[in-house]
């Protein structure tokens, strides 16, 4: 297998390429020839984080690396691919052996690291764990978000609420729970974070697991369109467009503009919430314990509350409404499921729905 190895060029914030190696050998071919073979040497970290914390977690790792270097003359080699991009170091194909892991290891969601081929070579089979135990926030306690088999550490969390225009909601009564959002005076009225092709399947999750598949069938019925969430951020309460609700990751119904017009629920049973993971190898060189308290330390941490991004460690304020509470789908379900097939299938349950009930045709204004 090929890999690189990447380093923060001091002062630049960009990683490039090193190709440091951890070990050659010598082996003998046709004509007596020595060849030599070098295996890269594995990355201290290799992860990233939510959208509205990617520039300031980049900005805080190029300090830390930057530092490092300054004190010891050694480089961190990391590589923080951007929350859109395919993350191969956590597809099977691509990563052989668990000496080829980094020691670090953070993902958003639930796409890449319950890949069926990394959960069996590398998660089940011990080789990674959560982070060493610590105290957490009341809050994350409460919703369960501790992994009662050790295997992963959830150190923050992007929650999801609910964005009303009070306009155009008129004489309905606003939503307060997620049980609400599928009722049907809500019909053709809620604009959820999304694509039309790539439809939020948190989202789903959480409603399948609250109602089922007749419960993806009634939300159908009532989503207008799917947008980007900062796009909703910028259209929400305007006049001449939008929905009465929407629903989108709380950082970006905080910064709306409109708040004139628009009112931020946080609902009454708990946001919903796409978690951010942190996994570490069972033997972590010093370099990637760097990167595993820089994650879930107080500085990074702070920042992170700032922006509306929970976080685990019971010393920050993460600045949540009182009687906040966070919905989690539970480690049952989790483990009981391929995220990734039942992804695709209760997709295919929801388009076939809204295209029957009024998947929008003309773009977004």
């Amino acid at each position: 297998m090929t890999r690189n190895a990447f380093t923060e060029e001091p002062g630049s914030g960009i990683a490039v390429n090193r190709n440091e190696t951890a070990g050659c050998s010598s082996r003998n071919v046709r004509g007596g020839i020595q060849q030599e073979t070098c295996r890269p040497e594995p990355l201290h970290f290799y992860g990233n984080m939510a959208f509205s914390l990617n520039l300031v977690f980049r900005e805080q790792v190029a300090m830390r690396a930057h530092r490092h270097r300054a004190e010891t003359g050694k480089s961190l080699r990391y590589h923080i691919p951007l929350p859109g991009d395919s993350m191969e170091i956590m597809d099977g194909r691509h990563t052989e052996s668990v000496d080829d892991l980094p020691d670090v290891i953070t993902s958003i969601g639930f796409e890449n690291i319950f890949q069926p081929e990394f959960l069996e070579r590398f998660t089940a089979g011990g080789h990674l764990r959560a982070a060493p135990a610590a105290p957490v926030h009341p809050a994350f306690e409460a919703a369960g978000f501790i992994d009662p088999e050790g295997r992963y550490t959830i150190h923050a969390v992007t929650p999801y609420v609910f964005l009303v225009d009070r306009v155009k909601l008129g004489n309905l009564k606003p939503p307060e729970t997620w049980e609400d959002i599928l009722h049907p005076r809500y019909r053709n009225n809620i604009i959820c974070n999304g694509s039309r092709e790539h439809f939020s399947y948190i989202l789903l999750f959480y409603i399948y697991r609250l109602a089922g598949l007749d419960g993806i069938r009634r939300l159908a019925g009532n989503i207008r369109d799917a947008l980007h969430a900062g796009l909703i951020a910028r259209i929400a309460g305007r006049p001449a467009s939008g929905a009465a609700i929407y629903i989108l990751p709380w950082f970006f119904a905080r910064v709306c503009p409109w708040t004139d017009s628009t009112t931020v629920i946080w609902p009454s049973d708990g946001a919903i919430v796409s978690p951010m993971w942190l996994l570490t190898k069972r033997a972590v060189r010093p370099e990637g314990e760097i990167f595993t308290r820089l994650i879930t330390g107080g500085e990074f941490g702070e920042k992170a509350a700032a922006m509306f991004s929970p976080v685990a460690n019971i010393d920050v304020d993460n600045r949540l409404p009182p009687g906040a509470a966070f919905q989690w789908l539970g480690w049952d379900f989790v483990r009981g499921c391929d995220p990734m097939r039942l992804k695709r299938e209760l997709l295919k349950a929801f388009m076939e729905e809204w295209k029957q009930t009024g998947m929008p045709r003309a773009a977004p204004r």
